[in-house]
């Protein structure tokens, strides 16, 4: 049985959410095809919301979209963290829960990002 101290666990919610903040754009870039990069690649510098026609990337162009989507990811880290786990999956220990807040990021933005295409007509 791992003991996880809370001292371990938000160790672990603040590495899962600056890993998800550096990642953001990239994750924007890959759901949208916007032309997002990485930060230290120019960031949405190259985006499609900057073009004076065609579709607009939802979270460039409609910050509120794009901070609900980050902030369903750190909802879904700080879950896969802090939730109270079954005693046969007590043997996890924080390494295990940090890996569930690191797979959580890609599956929410993917589902927030698809709903928020089909929402705003990104692909339509």
């Amino acid at each position: 049985m791992a003991n996880v101290s809370n001292r371990q666990q938000a160790t672990a919610l603040v590495a899962a959410a600056v890993c998800a903040g550096v990642f953001f754009i990239d994750a924007c870039g890959w759901i949208f095809d916007c032309g997002c990069t990485s930060l230290w690649a120019g960031g949405a510098a190259l985006c499609n919301t900057h073009h004076a026609t065609g579709p607009r990337c939802p979270w460039c162009a409609h910050p509120v979209a794009g901070a609900t989507a980050f902030f369903g990811v750190l909802m879904a880290q700080a879950g896969a963290i802090y939730a109270p786990v079954p005693t046969t999956f007590l043997a996890i220990g924080i390494w295990g829960r940090f890996a569930a807040a690191l797979v959580a990021f890609p599956v929410v933005v993917a589902v927030v990002g698809l709903m928020h295409g089909a929402w705003y007509g990104y692909w339509g």
